[in-house]
């Protein structure tokens, strides 16, 4: 797939395209029925141009350590549908252009100090 091509050719783990359905229908992985679409922020906006001379605008993520941080409810496991862009989605799923690099992980922390082993 060009997009990946273009992640690992520009030092890129992850690519969501404008517009894309991230948030999925509460414990499925329908996309929800009325979402809002993903809208990248100008200051990280990304054109990828095709060789057929088509192109698609969206947020890349650079490599390195990406942390998501916010508010409540404000989308930071919506945005973790990027680890599931090692796969390619299927049509009409949302995520058709929510791509990352094969060797993308996401790592978890727990937040109890106190846990034993």
């Amino acid at each position: 797939m060009q997009i990946r091509e273009y992640l690992n050719h520009y030092h890129y783990v992850a690519f969501i395209a404008d517009g894309s359905t991230l948030p999925r229908e509460n414990g499925t992985i329908s996309p929800m029925t009325s979402p809002s679409p993903f809208i990248t922020p100008e200051s990280l906006k990304k054109v990828i141009r095709f060789s057929d001379s088509k192109s698609i605008c969206g947020m890349a993520i650079p490599k390195g350590i990406t942390v998501i941080t916010g508010g409540g409810f404000s989308g930071k496991s919506t945005m973790l549908a990027i680890e599931m862009g090692i796969n390619n989605h299927i049509p009409g799923d949302g995520r058709e252009f929510v791509i990352s690099v094969d060797s993308a992980q996401k790592i978890y922390i727990d937040n109890d100090p106190y846990q034993s082993t």
